[in-house]
Protein backbone atom coordinates (compact mmCIF):
# COMPACT_ATOMS: atom_id res chain seq x y z
CA UNK A 1 0.00 0.00 0.00
CA UNK A 2 3.11 2.38 -0.11
CA UNK A 3 3.13 2.79 4.27
CA UNK A 4 6.42 1.74 4.29
CA UNK A 5 7.51 5.61 5.05
CA UNK A 6 4.91 6.66 7.16
CA UNK A 7 5.60 6.92 11.01
CA UNK A 8 2.44 6.91 14.12
CA UNK A 9 0.12 9.14 13.44
CA UNK A 10 0.53 8.79 9.94
CA UNK A 11 0.27 5.91 9.97
CA UNK A 12 -3.27 5.61 12.09
CA UNK A 13 -4.48 8.37 9.95
CA UNK A 14 -4.19 6.82 6.51
CA UNK A 15 -5.39 3.37 7.64
CA UNK A 16 -8.65 5.18 9.20
CA UNK A 17 -9.08 6.96 5.64
CA UNK A 18 -8.63 3.83 3.52
CA UNK A 19 -11.51 2.07 5.87
CA UNK A 20 -9.31 -0.13 8.27
CA UNK A 21 -11.61 -0.90 11.34
CA UNK A 22 -8.44 -2.30 13.43
CA UNK A 23 -4.79 -1.61 12.99
CA UNK A 24 -2.60 -4.98 14.79
CA UNK A 25 0.65 -3.65 15.93
CA UNK A 26 3.70 -4.91 18.17
CA UNK A 27 4.77 -1.95 18.82
CA UNK A 28 5.00 -1.20 22.62
CA UNK A 29 5.08 2.80 21.91
CA UNK A 30 2.14 2.68 20.08
CA UNK A 31 -0.22 4.26 22.71
CA UNK A 32 2.29 6.60 24.35
CA UNK A 33 3.55 8.65 20.80
CA UNK A 34 0.17 8.88 19.39
CA UNK A 35 -3.41 10.46 20.32
CA UNK A 36 -5.58 7.26 20.06
CA UNK A 37 -8.84 9.09 21.42
CA UNK A 38 -11.28 10.04 19.13
CA UNK A 39 -10.36 7.67 16.50
CA UNK A 40 -12.55 4.90 14.83
CA UNK A 41 -10.65 2.42 14.56
CA UNK A 42 -9.54 -0.02 17.30
CA UNK A 43 -5.61 -0.63 17.73
CA UNK A 44 -4.47 -4.06 19.21
CA UNK A 45 -1.13 -4.05 20.74
CA UNK A 46 0.49 -7.65 20.82
CA UNK A 47 2.67 -8.49 23.23
CA UNK A 48 5.49 -10.07 20.97
CA UNK A 49 5.57 -10.08 17.12
CA UNK A 50 7.67 -14.00 17.57
CA UNK A 51 5.93 -15.66 15.03
CA UNK A 52 4.93 -19.20 16.80
CA UNK A 53 3.83 -17.45 20.04
CA UNK A 54 1.54 -15.75 18.16
CA UNK A 55 0.58 -18.98 16.04
CA UNK A 56 0.11 -20.73 19.63
CA UNK A 57 -1.69 -18.01 21.11
CA UNK A 58 -3.98 -17.58 17.58
CA UNK A 59 -7.17 -18.32 19.23
CA UNK A 60 -6.72 -15.88 22.21
CA UNK A 61 -5.89 -13.14 19.78
CA UNK A 62 -9.24 -13.80 17.75
CA UNK A 63 -11.06 -13.38 20.98
CA UNK A 64 -9.67 -9.84 21.86
CA UNK A 65 -10.31 -8.99 18.18
CA UNK A 66 -13.98 -10.19 18.47
CA UNK A 67 -14.19 -8.40 21.87
CA UNK A 68 -12.46 -5.03 20.32
CA UNK A 69 -15.30 -2.14 20.11
CA UNK A 70 -14.94 1.15 17.74
CA UNK A 71 -11.59 3.29 18.86
CA UNK A 72 -10.76 1.00 21.88
CA UNK A 73 -7.27 0.26 22.10
CA UNK A 74 -6.04 -3.12 24.09
CA UNK A 75 -2.92 -4.70 24.60
CA UNK A 76 -2.34 -8.63 24.64
CA UNK A 77 0.42 -10.02 26.69
CA UNK A 78 1.46 -13.99 26.25
CA UNK A 79 3.51 -16.00 28.79
CA UNK A 80 7.13 -16.20 28.19
CA UNK A 81 8.30 -19.70 27.67
CA UNK A 82 10.82 -21.14 29.92
CA UNK A 83 14.22 -20.31 29.50
CA UNK A 84 16.00 -23.38 28.19
CA UNK A 85 20.11 -23.33 29.90
CA UNK A 86 22.86 -25.22 28.41
CA UNK A 87 24.99 -27.03 30.60
CA UNK A 88 28.28 -25.46 30.95
CA UNK A 89 30.88 -26.87 28.85
CA UNK A 90 32.82 -29.78 30.30
CA UNK A 91 36.44 -28.14 31.47
CA UNK A 92 39.57 -29.94 29.90
CA UNK A 93 42.48 -30.58 32.43
CA UNK A 94 45.43 -31.13 32.26
CA UNK A 95 46.94 -34.26 30.94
Amino acid sequence: MGWHELRNGDLLRAAERDGFDVLITSDKNVRHQNRLGGLRMAVLELGTNHWSTLQRHAVTISVALADLGRGEYRRVAFPRPPLVRRPPPERQGPS
